[in-house]
Parts: C-alpha cells; structure tokens; sequence
C-alpha cells in the first residue's frame, strides 16, 4: 500500500483483516483488564470472607477450649467421683447448665454465616457454601461430644440416684439406732418415746421436734476400734510398749440435710415432692404415731434356747413356751432388771406365733439368750414383692410389673409381720437393700419358710 492513493482491488480484503485484528487486540486488551479487575475484586472479597470464616473459627475453638473442661468433668464423674450424691447431682447440673450455653453459643456461630450472603456475587456463592459447609462439619463435632456428655449425664443421675437411696438408708439405719438405744436406756415403749418426742396429744410429729429430740436424746457408743500395740522407743533406749484405744465416742448425728431426707422418706409429703421444710414453715410435713412406732420397733434375735414366760418374776411366773435359736421377737417394752435372778429381762411377742411374754436378756453370768437382730432378712425362695399385705390381691391395672426378689437378696422388715386370712401366710412390708423398692413380702406360709434372717 506504501505511498499509494487507495487500495488495490485485490489487497482489500487483506485491509479488512489487518483491521479486524487490530480492533480484537484492542478489544481483548479490554476484556483483560476489565477480567483483571473483577478478578482482584473477587480476590479481595474472597479475602474479606476468609477473614470473617478465620474469626468464627476462632470463636469455635475457644468453644472446642471450653467443651474440653466438660469432657473432663463428665469423665470425673463417671470414674473417679468419690463425693456425696448430692455432689454429683450437683456436678450434674453444672455441666447441663455449662452444656445449655455452649450449645447457645454454637447456635448463634451457626447463624453467622447467613450474614455472609448478604449483597454477595454470584460467583462468590459457591466459594462462601464451601466455607459455610466447613464450618458446620466442625459445629458439629462438637455438638458430638456436648450429646456425649448429656448422655454421662443422663447415665450419672440414673447411678447416683442408687447412691442417694442407700445413703438415705445408711443415715435412716443411724438415726433408729440412736432412738433404739435411747428407747432401751430409759425402758420405753414405742408410744411412749413418741410421747417424749411430740408432748401434744393433737396432731402429729413435725420435722422440728424430732430434730430438736434427736440433738439431745441418748446416743450409743461408736463400736470400739480393735486395739493396737504400739512401739515406742524412749530417750534411753528402752523400748515401751503402749496400747492405743481411748474412751469410746458416741454415734455422730448426721447433718440437718440428711436429718431432713431420713425424715420426709418417712412421711408421705415426701412421695408428693412437698419442698422441704424450713424454719419458717408452719406446716411442715408430719409423722403419725403408728408409723413412728413401726419405725422404732426394736427387734431381737434368738442366740440361746430360753424360755418366755407369762410374768417379769422368773419364779412366780409360769412358761408360755420355749423359744428355738433363730427366732425374732419384738420389744414391747423394757429392759428392767428382775431382782431376783438379777437378770435384765424384756417384755416382748414372738414373730413367729404372736406369742407375748417376758424373755431374758442373758444370764446372770453373762450368757447371752438375746441380741439385737432380725431388721434384715434374706430371700430363701423367689418371690414377688406386692402392694398390699394380702397375697391374693392381683397387681394394679397399667403399673409397672412387680419387682421380682432374686435368691440371696436381703430385704429389711419395715412392719411386724402380720397373718394374712385368705392364704394363711405371714407377711410383712419390707424393703429392698440394693435399690430401695418397697413392698409386701412372705415370711412363711403352708408352703414353707421363704426367707430367713441375716
């Protein structure tokens, strides 16, 4: 074309190239820059993103921090927990509450995302779920172990609720013992040691008099520790031999806590969740004098055949009956001393028959015919515990089936036996040792002996 006017003919089309080229060129330098431009935008709000994922991971694991100290919490309770149950009920309570909050916390980490969609390019969609998904993967992990722990939770409250029962058991099992002794000492009956214990002849025993009762009544002594011999060397070197073993101490009263458990287990407020009573209360729940009585009931072994007879006088009075090793009687009242054998003697019924008499103690030399026994008994024969005293009488339409006793089990006498008409058997309301179910059981029928004492 150089210094020519126009364009050939035949070159034009050549021209039509040339210039096309030219303004592609042109048009993808364009492109590019405008691509680069968007691509630096989008690199940018990428990085805005990644910055508002990094933050919430950063909340997350200090959640993750936090859940750890619930791990090692439930783990302590689980295996390791060696306090009261109702520190574990409380330890339980603490990592829910803790639980509650995390979750609330991973709740609205959750929610946090959702914002990030907000005025977002198409193109930044798929780059924003890929972090969303991330995100929740983690969440979820960890709301993994706080289920874990609801589930040790779930599982230490069903434990320690076993746990609850037998310390309720072991403080009930000291507190008879104290109103035992005391009953003893003084030579009371039943009626008249709740006499002592609620003067009015209205009404019944409330929480705070028999609190105020057992702080100042009679305590038997701690069993005496097994004596030990120490050895002790002088500033001579002579070596002196010392037993250990004071004064023995009186039974310990246990805690108001656990005075108030013994005593609303007692009273049938406690079945309907009444709250405990406080000093300020007016009516707070109450104990009938039967059921005290039956409470207080002081039982006694057989250990040596003796005799009951119809008198406290051995001489003057005649023999009702010879009693077997093994049987059980009831204290009606006493010990008092019969002058002239000189022997503690006690008024009392045979369990066995409903015989009443007066049985010694021991003898004067020392030889014992009674000691304390025949709370617990073990089963000799499978049976079912009942909700009623008659045998016959079929269960409650639509409860829970009847607790089966398993061979060995031991049971603990919570009425005196009394004879059931219809089936002639001897039955009594006792309850179970190894998780408190209670319930009407057979002492012995015309099929045999069912259980036996421990």
């Amino acid at each position: 074309l150089e210094k020519a006017k126009g364009v050939k003919i035949e070159d034009f089309q050549k021209l039509k190239v040339f210039i096309g080229i030219e303004r592609e060129q042109a048009m993808d330098a364009k492109r590019k820059e405008t691509r680069l431009a968007r691509e630096k935008v989008v690199a940018a709000a990428k990085e805005v993103l990644q910055g508002k994922v990094d933050e919430a991971t950063k909340t997350l694991e200090a959640i993750i921090a936090k859940v750890a100290t619930i791990e090692e919490a439930e783990k302590t309770l689980l295996e390791g927990f060696t306090g009261t149950s109702d520190e574990a009920f409380k330890k339980c309570d603490e990592i829910e509450a803790t639980s509650k909050e995390y979750r609330e916390e991973l709740e609205a980490l959750r929610k946090v995302p959702q914002t990030w969609t907000e005025n977002l390019e198409p193109e930044l969609k798929v780059f924003c779920s890929a972090l969303s998904q991330g995100l929740e993967m983690k969440i979820r992990a960890v709301e993994g172990k706080l289920n874990k722990a609801s589930y040790a939770v779930t599982r230490a409250r069903a434990e320690n609720q076993k746990k609850a029962i037998t310390e309720v058991i072991e403080t009930e099992n000291v507190v008879l013992s104290i109103l035992r002794f005391h009953r003893m000492e003084k030579a009371l009956t039943a009626e008249a040691l709740y006499a002592e214990i609620h003067s009015s002849e209205e009404g019944a025993m409330d929480y705070f008099e028999f609190k105020a009762f057992i702080e100042k009544c009679e305590r038997p002594p701690v069993p005496p520790a097994a004596k030990k011999e120490e050895v002790k060397e002088e500033e001579n070197g002579d070596v002196k031999k010392e037993e250990e073993g004071a004064e023995a101490e009186l039974v310990p009263l246990p805690s108001e806590d656990d005075l108030v458990k013994v005593f609303r287990s007692w009273t049938a407020a406690a079945a309907e969740g009444t709250p405990e009573p406080q000093a300020e209360d007016h009516n707070p729940p109450s104990l009938s004098k039967e059921d005290f009585c039956v409470l207080v009931k002081i039982l006694m072994k057989v250990v040596a055949e003796g005799t009951m007879t119809e008198t406290m006088d051995i001489a003057e009075g005649g023999t009702i009956r010879r009693l077997e090793v093994g049987e059980i009687v009831e204290v009606l009242s006493g010990p008092e001393m019969e002058d002239s054998a000189k022997v503690q003697r006690v008024h009392c019924k045979a369990l066995k028959d409903g015989q009443v008499g007066y049985v010694s103690i021991a003898t004067n030399t020392g030889t014992k015919f009674l000691e304390d026994g025949g709370y617990f008994w073990t089963v000799t024969t499978e049976a079912f515990l009942s909700t009623a005293l008659a045998a016959s009488m079929p269960p409650p339409s639509g409860g829970k089936p009847p607790r089966k006793l398993k061979l060995g089990e031991m049971v603990e006498m919570r009425t005196i036996p009394e004879m059931d008409a219809a089936t002639k058997m001897l039955r009594f309301k006792c309850r179970c040792k190894s998780d408190g179910a209670t319930g009407y059981v057979t002492l012995s029928g015309p099929g045999g002996v069912y259980l036996k004492a421990a």
